[in-house]
């Protein structure tokens, strides 16, 4: 389905989940970082969504209810802000999100 609409996928290996989101999504300026992540693996999948406009957005999340793919609770747009968390640090954020939007 993403292939359809022309979008890259990309999957972050566990041992750069260091690294700054804004590395993996080609942002300039943005270097990986030194270290190597050797902590847990996450307790669920998270997407982010880069250089794609709302509607591209919009149009992947439909696409994923309507052939009834399994859900992802953790999605993120990249952000000027996010751009320069790793993926362990921007997990925890989506995390607490949907948890306190889940408790109401």
């Amino acid at each position: 389905m993403l292939l359809v609409q022309h979008l890259a996928i990309k999957e972050i290996a566990k041992e750069d989940y260091l690294d700054p989101i804004g590395f993996h999504a080609g942002a300039e300026g943005i270097e990986p970082s030194e270290n190597k992540y050797e902590g847990e693996e996450l307790d669920g999948e998270m997407m982010i969504f880069a250089g794609m406009t709302g509607e591209q957005v919009d149009s992947v999340l439909m696409g994923f209810r309507k052939h009834k793919l399994p859900r992802v609770n953790y999605k993120a747009v990249l952000t000027p802000t996010n751009q320069f968390w790793n993926a362990v640090e921007l997990f925890e954020e989506l995390k607490r999100e949907h948890e306190a939007f889940h408790k109401k």
